[in-house]
């Protein structure tokens, strides 16, 4: 199809005062520079974990929250005794002996996060023997004995 209409040409004019600047090549494209050894700052790279370390650690985890909940359990169950034991010792010893007995129960928490502050740079074995550690030395045995205060 074509237009009868003959199409005029299309005026445009600037301002009083302005110019047209022509225009420039574009600029080639600039390639990241790629970081050196030299050129990262100590203490800010990060390592990456494998996979299997990721499943010990909630593993780990998920056990030492279990221990803290059976710390817990057995300290509701022992506090009327350890009430009892407390009220001989005056008010400042009582304070105390009450305040570690409900403190005690986060010590797998503690000594959870403590593993993994302490052997950041020791490695993946060192963070396994403290975990390890920690799963024989807090056990929580009165449960396993089924004392629980009565």
């Amino acid at each position: 199809m074509t237009n009868p209409e003959p199409v005029e040409p299309r005026v445009s004019g600037l301002a009083a005062g302005w110019t047209v600047q022509p225009e420039s090549a574009p600029a080639p494209p600039t390639v990241a520079p790629k970081n050196d050894e030299s050129e990262v700052e100590p203490g800010t790279e990060t390592e990456r974990v494998s996979n299997v370390v990721l499943m010990l650690l909630g593993v780990f985890g998920g056990l030492y929250l279990l221990y803290t909940w059976g710390w817990l359990e057995i300290a509701k169950a022992y506090s009327s005794i350890n009430q009892a034991a407390a009220s001989g010792s005056g008010i400042v010893g009582s304070f105390l002996q009450q305040f570690i007995f409900w403190l005690a129960p986060f010590a797998p928490l503690v000594w959870f996060v403590t593993s993994l502050k302490l052997t950041k740079k020791a490695g993946h074995l060192a963070l396994a023997v403290a975990l390890i550690l920690g799963v024989v030395i807090l056990v929580p045995l009165p449960m396993l004995y089924g004392g629980g205060g009565q």
